[in-house]
């Protein structure tokens, strides 16, 4: 199943931008995961804003009756360093599209993800992104 988010900014209420996830393998889909930019949000002809789109590829297992998709703590990391490209392209203020996104110097594209696949390691962070499925009910109620 695919998803489609809207990014809003809580003090302003503002549209920042959308993501879509593609969470599972299908025929002739690659193999790895990665973000991939749709739209950049950067100024258009006419000066306006326009809102970034991207969209997180990965290939998890698919749920099965009896069970969620169970991840891996590699999987999840690799989903938190995805989304934190996305959110880079997603929250950048860039005016033109020279320097939007992945447009910047190699370390600081990456330190956004880097940041993000830390909570992977931290202790509240699992606790509270993870249980055990057969005691997790939300994991079949939002399958």
């Amino acid at each position: 199943m695919d998803f489609q988010y809207e990014v809003e900014d809580s003090a302003s209420g503002d549209i920042l931008g959308y993501f879509y996830l593609d969470l599972h393998p299908r025929d002739g889909k690659h193999s790895h995961a990665c973000c991939g930019l749709i739209q950049q949000g950067c100024l258009d002809d006419k000066g306006k804003r326009q809102k970034a789109v991207a969209v997180l590829v990965c290939n998890f297992p698919r749920p099965a009756p009896d069970r969620p998709s169970l991840l891996s703590h590699n999987d999840v990391e690799t989903v938190f360093h995805e989304f934190g490209h996305a959110m880079h392209c997603i929250c950048s203020r860039a005016k033109t599209p020279l320097f939007f996104g992945y447009n910047v110097q190699t370390d600081f594209l990456e330190a956004p993800s880097q940041m993000l696949e830390n909570w992977c390691y931290e202790k509240e962070s699992l606790r509270l992104m993870s249980k055990h499925y057969k005691v997790c009910h939300f994991c079949f109620t939002h399958n």
